[in-house]
């Protein structure tokens, strides 16, 4: 699961970048982000998604959050196993809920993640949406790790707002396999397990 949460944390600064350009441009947007994320500000990081991906996000998610057995896993992913106490969340406040409960399960990777050395290569535009291509260093427990990211942005509102990179909905569809291997009860009859 260690393992699984790393990847997951590099998918999640995938749109963080350190270069300042216009305010309005998605390399901005990515640097804002790269800002919420070094200041733990997980709320933060959620408002600089687009509606339409937090939204998404719940949908991937309901599985998770719906099933009867999912307590273990909504603890990992949510920092809370009861569904109530998180179908009540706005969809920003679900995300948000989740990235700090993801990123705070470690210490060093959160560090890691906090410290990486992120350089923006630039941008490619589809239609109206921004390709903001990135590569990411960090060096995890003693392991230095580089990767290429490409992060998606869209304006919205006379802005640039993120979109969900691919690895989310991979992500979601791996936990709701392991729902399903699970019985629709957790351990002696307790539902919230």
């Amino acid at each position: 699961m260690r393992i699984a949460v790393l990847m997951l944390s590099l998918a999640i600064i995938a749109p963080v970048g350190a270069v300042a350009q216009e305010a309005d441009s998605p390399e901005a947007a990515a640097r804002a982000f790269a800002g919420r994320l070094r200041a733990a500000d997980w709320d933060g990081m959620a408002a600089l998604m687009h509606p339409a991906a937090l939204a998404e996000f719940r949908q991937m998610l309901a599985p998770v959050l719906d099933h009867p057995a999912g307590g273990q896993i909504r603890q990992v992913l949510f920092g809370a196993s009861e569904p109530d106490s998180l179908t009540s969340l706005t969809d920003a406040g679900l995300f948000g809920r989740f990235i700090g409960a993801v990123l705070s399960q470690d210490a060093d990777m959160l560090a890691a993640v906090r410290d990486a050395d992120v350089q923006i290569i630039g941008h490619l535009m589809e239609g109206d949406t921004a390709h903001v291509v990135s590569r990411s260093s960090l060096d995890y427990d003693g392991i230095p790790m580089t990767q290429m990211e490409v992060s998606s942005f869209v304006p919205h509102e006379g802005g640039w707002f993120a979109l969900l990179t691919g690895e989310f909905s991979g992500m979601a569809a791996a936990f709701a396999r392991m729902l399903e291997a699970l019985p629709a009860e957790g351990p002696a009859g307790d539902p919230r397990n």
